[in-house]
């Protein structure tokens, strides 16, 4: 065993000095090799790789010939590529001639889906927030795994909610532009709902049948009304 600065050293090499420091210096590439001679061990290298006018420090198993993070001059880590398009780069395969947004901090890339992985206890939720400089989670999507409810948050209120029976509660105005593609189920139902009174209307269908119904009063105060209006407001028909 090897003490500096010690006469008794626990390891191979121990330095003991207070604000020690261990700096190798060298004219090509330097790299510190951790090896073992256990059968199924690797020898990987600390590696300060130097190429044209920029270095990076890798990690790198020797035994695979495979640099499995690195970290450039830029600050930009990489996790299975030499070449980060952004702060972090996790790439597991290539999926072609593409590069990274230039507004992404975060690339995750692979030959086939890439999939970004939460998970929790049972009783807590998984969340990705949007946020500025006035609020950190103005929006955010919230996935609640005690009630299997899926929640998405606009200007910090809750504008779709979607329960554990796939059925969405949406919180403003619904516009569809485009033909409302379909409406299916048993008896596949279009329920208008009063938030004020909680009467409703609804339009469905069943057994070929087209139903028309509603369980409250019209503006003027007539029971079970239903009221068609042409595109300027005025009256046609009344049931």
């Amino acid at each position: 065993k090897i003490g500096i600065g010690t006469s008794s050293p626990s390891q191979a090499l121990e330095i003991n000095k207070s604000g020690a420091n261990l700096k190798v210096v060298s004219d090509a590439n330097v790299y510190l090799s951790l090896d073992t001679t256990q059968s199924n061990g690797d020898e990987w290298h600390i590696f300060n790789a130097v190429g044209g006018t920029t270095s990076n420090l890798q990690f790198k198993n020797i035994d695979q010939s495979k640099v499995v993070m690195l970290l450039d001059e830029n600050g930009k880590v990489g996790i299975g590529t030499v070449e980060p398009d952004t702060n972090l780069h996790i790439h597991k395969a290539t999926a072609g001639t593409v590069d990274s947004h230039s507004s992404s901090v975060l690339t995750l890339e692979n030959n086939s889906s890439v999939a970004l992985q939460f998970l929790s206890p049972n009783s807590d939720n998984n969340i990705i927030y949007f946020g500025d400089v006035d609020d950190n989670d103005v929006g955010y999507i919230n996935y609640q795994h005690g009630s299997n409810t899926l929640g998405f948050v606009v200007n910090g209120s809750e504008a779709l909610t979607i329960n554990s029976s796939q059925n969405a509660v949406i919180t403003g105005t619904l516009t569809v532009n485009g033909d409302l593609a379909d409406i299916s189920g048993a008896h596949p139902t279009l329920k208008l709902t009063d938030s004020d009174d909680s009467n409703y209307a609804a339009i469905g269908y069943s057994d070929g049948a087209l139903s028309i119904q509603t369980n409250g009063g019209d503006e003027s105060g007539a029971a079970d009304t239903i009221i068609f209006y042409n595109h300027g407001s005025t009256e046609r028909m009344r049931i």
